[in-house]
C-alpha cells in the first residue's frame, strides 16, 4: 500500500441537507496544520442551490447566526470552489463527517459552475465510520460549532488521533 502523503478533511455549511443545496461557506484542514477557509457570498450561492425553510429556521437560532450571513469577505461560489481545488491539489485522501453530506453537495456545486473536483472519488474518506470503530477517542471541541474551519480542524484532530492509535494496534 502506498504512504498517503497528503490527507485533507473538509466541512461545508449549508442552507439545505440535500445536495443541491446552498452552500455558505467551506473550510478545509490538511494534516500537516495548512488551512482553508471561504465564505460564500449569499446571493451569488442561491443561483447555484436550494434553500430548505427548515434548516434556515435551525440557522436562525444559532449563536453565529450573525457571523454566518454576514457577507463580508465572501466570494462568489466559482471562485470558493477554485480555491477549494488549489488547497485540496493532490491530495491523497479527502475526508468529511459522513460521505452522505459535504462531499455530495460539493460535487454537486462544482458541476452547478461548470468545474470538476480536484480529487477522484475513489480518493474520499468517512470519517464518521472510522470514529463508529474507535468510539473511546474523544477530542474537546475547540471554536464554534457550525463554522467549517472549526469543525474540519476537530474533524482533522479526531482523525489523527485515531490513526495514531491504529499504528499502535500493529
Amino acid at each position: 500500500m502506498d504512504e498517503v502523503k497528503k490527507r485533507v478533511m473538509v466541512d461545508t455549511e449549508t442552507l439545505s441537507i440535500h445536495k443541491d443545496a446552498c452552500i455558505i461557506s467551506i473550510g478545509a484542514v490538511d494534516d500537516k496544520g495548512n488551512e482553508f477557509f471561504r465564505k460564500v457570498l449569499l446571493k451569488d450561492a442561491m443561483k447555484y442551490g436550494t434553500i430548505d425553510p427548515g434548516t434556515l429556521k435551525w440557522w436562525m437560532t444559532q449563536d453565529n447566526v450573525k457571523e454566518t450571513f454576514n457577507d463580508s469577505g465572501g466570494v462568489n461560489l466559482c471562485a470558493a470552489l477554485d480555491s477549494l481545488n488549489t488547497f485540496a491539489k493532490d491530495t491523497d485522501e479527502i475526508w468529511c463527517q459522513g460521505t452522505d453530506f459535504d462531499i455530495p453537495i460539493l460535487y454537486h456545486a462544482y458541476y452547478q459552475v461548470g468545474r470538476k473536483p480536484a480529487w477522484r472519488y475513489k480518493l474520499v474518506r468517512d470519517l464518521r465510520t472510522l470514529r463508529a470503530l474507535y468510539p473511546d477517542i474523544n477530542i474537546e471541541f475547540e471554536g464554534s460549532k457550525h463554522n467549517p474551519l472549526d469543525d474540519a480542524r476537530h474533524q482533522m484532530k479526531v482523525l489523527l488521533k485515531i490513526l495514531e492509535a491504529r499504528k499502535g494496534e500493529e
